[in-house]
């Protein structure tokens, strides 16, 4: 069971539920000069088969806290926001988060894929 230590400890792959629907989060390093962190998103909504990609650029004062995720459709004009992706501080094998879609919250969460 790792705790949080940095903002690497967000990447890899998660799987979970996304109000209730089967869903996968991968999240990885994008090689950058900013100052700040900064990470890929690839979000699949699996009983629809929608992937959902973006960047993020991480600024806000907790790194274990993502806040203001957009991420676009692959193949679509869809968009998904996420207001806040909490990494589990005391059990890195755990994500949970707010997403908002027509002004309205829903839940999420995920658990580390094994291997």
């Amino acid at each position: 069971m790792p705790r949080f230590q940095r903002f690497q400890d967000f990447f890899g792959t998660y799987d979970g539920s996304y109000d209730g629907r089967r869903a996968r989060l991968v999240i990885g390093d994008v090689k950058t000069d900013s100052p700040w962190p900064m990470c890929r998103l690839t979000f699949t909504e699996l009983e629809r088969n929608q992937v959902y990609v973006g960047t993020h650029i991480h600024k806000g004062p907790h790194d274990h806290v993502l806040t203001d995720i957009v991420l676009k459709q692959q193949e679509g004009s869809g968009q998904v926001t996420w207001r806040r992706l909490h990494l589990h501080t005391w059990d890195t094998s755990h994500l949970s988060g707010e997403s908002i879609w027509d002004g309205i919250e829903f839940g999420m969460s995920f658990t580390r894929a094994e291997g």
